[in-house]
């Protein structure tokens, strides 16, 4: 399991399991469309560095989050919701 392989301190972009395969180069079934005519691998530097996703949330409004007032809009992603 990817999971298990995965140093939850680390940031993102520098994660590599085991084998030594960067964490965010994995294609994950649930954040890509079947439809996807961009299903593939992202490249940099020579080696794999990303699998891009094509789901995402919406949020509703434009504004998501007023750091000063501490509110967010009237969807549900923002950050500290419930």
């Amino acid at each position: 399991m990817l999971a298990d392989d995965i140093d939850f301190d680390q940031p993102y972009g520098g994660v590599v399991t085991t084998s030594g395969q960067l964490v965010s180069s994995y294609r994950t079934n649930a954040f890509m469309s079947p439809s996807e005519p961009n299903d593939r691998t992202g490249y940099k530097e020579g080696g794999p560095k990303y699998y891009p996703i094509n789901y995402a949330a919406n949020l509703e409004v434009w504004m998501v989050w007023a750091p000063v007032k501490r509110l967010g809009g009237h969807g549900v992603f923002y950050p500290v919701s419930c």
